[in-house]
Protein backbone atom coordinates (compact mmCIF):
# COMPACT_ATOMS: atom_id res chain seq x y z
CA UNK A 1 0.00 0.00 0.00
CA UNK A 2 1.33 3.54 -0.78
CA UNK A 3 -0.17 7.00 -0.73
CA UNK A 4 -3.24 6.13 1.06
CA UNK A 5 -4.29 3.41 -1.66
CA UNK A 6 -5.15 -0.31 -0.86
CA UNK A 7 -3.98 -2.72 -3.47
CA UNK A 8 -6.52 -2.76 -5.43
CA UNK A 9 -5.97 0.88 -6.09
CA UNK A 10 -8.91 2.09 -4.15
CA UNK A 11 -8.48 5.00 -1.68
CA UNK A 12 -8.33 4.17 1.92
CA UNK A 13 -11.12 5.73 3.86
CA UNK A 14 -9.55 8.51 6.42
CA UNK A 15 -10.91 9.50 9.44
CA UNK A 16 -9.44 13.42 8.82
CA UNK A 17 -11.03 15.22 5.95
CA UNK A 18 -8.00 18.00 6.01
CA UNK A 19 -4.27 17.75 5.35
CA UNK A 20 -3.64 21.33 7.23
CA UNK A 21 -1.14 20.90 10.22
CA UNK A 22 -1.29 22.91 13.07
CA UNK A 23 1.73 23.74 15.73
CA UNK A 24 0.08 23.31 19.54
CA UNK A 25 2.95 24.56 21.76
CA UNK A 26 2.93 24.37 25.88
CA UNK A 27 4.13 26.84 28.30
CA UNK A 28 6.90 25.05 28.27
CA UNK A 29 8.13 25.75 24.54
CA UNK A 30 7.55 21.64 23.92
CA UNK A 31 5.44 21.37 20.33
CA UNK A 32 2.89 19.20 18.59
CA UNK A 33 2.15 19.34 15.21
CA UNK A 34 -1.55 18.16 14.83
CA UNK A 35 -3.84 18.04 12.50
CA UNK A 36 -6.61 20.42 12.10
CA UNK A 37 -9.53 18.18 11.87
CA UNK A 38 -8.51 16.05 14.85
CA UNK A 39 -7.92 19.96 16.86
CA UNK A 40 -11.37 20.84 15.86
CA UNK A 41 -13.32 18.25 17.70
CA UNK A 42 -12.20 20.42 20.54
CA UNK A 43 -14.61 23.42 20.51
CA UNK A 44 -12.23 26.05 21.86
CA UNK A 45 -9.97 24.59 18.82
CA UNK A 46 -12.77 25.00 16.29
CA UNK A 47 -13.40 28.51 17.43
CA UNK A 48 -9.94 29.57 17.29
CA UNK A 49 -9.02 27.81 13.88
CA UNK A 50 -11.71 29.12 12.03
CA UNK A 51 -12.81 32.65 13.24
CA UNK A 52 -10.47 34.68 11.83
CA UNK A 53 -7.85 34.94 14.89
CA UNK A 54 -4.72 34.80 15.23
CA UNK A 55 -4.30 30.89 15.73
CA UNK A 56 -6.18 30.19 12.00
CA UNK A 57 -3.28 32.83 10.09
CA UNK A 58 -0.29 32.03 12.10
CA UNK A 59 -1.02 27.98 12.04
CA UNK A 60 0.14 28.37 15.63
CA UNK A 61 -1.41 28.14 19.52
CA UNK A 62 -0.06 28.45 22.49
CA UNK A 63 -1.42 26.92 25.50
CA UNK A 64 -0.22 28.45 28.86
CA UNK A 65 -0.36 24.09 30.25
CA UNK A 66 2.29 21.79 30.61
CA UNK A 67 3.20 19.49 28.36
CA UNK A 68 1.91 16.43 30.08
CA UNK A 69 -1.71 18.28 29.85
CA UNK A 70 -1.42 19.25 26.31
CA UNK A 71 -0.14 15.92 25.50
CA UNK A 72 -3.07 14.22 27.09
CA UNK A 73 -5.56 16.62 25.78
CA UNK A 74 -4.33 16.01 21.89
CA UNK A 75 -4.15 12.13 22.83
CA UNK A 76 -7.98 12.70 24.09
CA UNK A 77 -8.96 14.33 20.80
CA UNK A 78 -7.57 11.82 18.40
CA UNK A 79 -9.04 9.37 20.60
CA UNK A 80 -12.60 10.77 20.24
CA UNK A 81 -12.20 11.13 16.49
CA UNK A 82 -11.48 7.77 16.41
CA UNK A 83 -13.98 6.54 18.04
CA UNK A 84 -16.68 8.95 17.62
CA UNK A 85 -18.96 6.88 15.49
CA UNK A 86 -18.40 3.04 16.95
CA UNK A 87 -20.98 1.04 18.32
CA UNK A 88 -19.07 -0.92 20.55
CA UNK A 89 -17.41 -0.70 23.65
CA UNK A 90 -14.40 1.35 23.52
CA UNK A 91 -11.37 0.61 25.07
CA UNK A 92 -10.67 3.00 28.19
CA UNK A 93 -8.50 5.99 28.34
CA UNK A 94 -5.80 6.70 30.62
CA UNK A 95 -4.84 10.28 32.28
CA UNK A 96 -1.70 9.38 34.70
CA UNK A 97 -3.44 10.42 38.27
CA UNK A 98 -0.95 13.28 38.91
CA UNK A 99 -2.34 14.91 35.92
CA UNK A 100 -6.17 14.63 36.54
CA UNK A 101 -7.14 17.57 37.83
CA UNK A 102 -4.88 20.02 35.20
CA UNK A 103 -6.71 17.41 32.47
CA UNK A 104 -9.61 18.36 33.39
CA UNK A 105 -9.38 21.71 34.03
CA UNK A 106 -8.25 22.10 29.95
CA UNK A 107 -10.58 19.67 28.93
CA UNK A 108 -13.24 22.37 29.95
CA UNK A 109 -11.36 25.48 28.95
CA UNK A 110 -10.58 23.36 25.42
CA UNK A 111 -14.46 21.90 25.92
CA UNK A 112 -13.51 18.55 24.49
Amino acid sequence: MMDGLTDSGAKKPSIVQSAEVIKVTSNDGKSFYVNKDVLCISKRFQIMLSSGMQEQEQKVINLDLKTSVVETCLKYLHYKLIYRKVSFQRPPFHINPEDALEVLKAAIYLQC
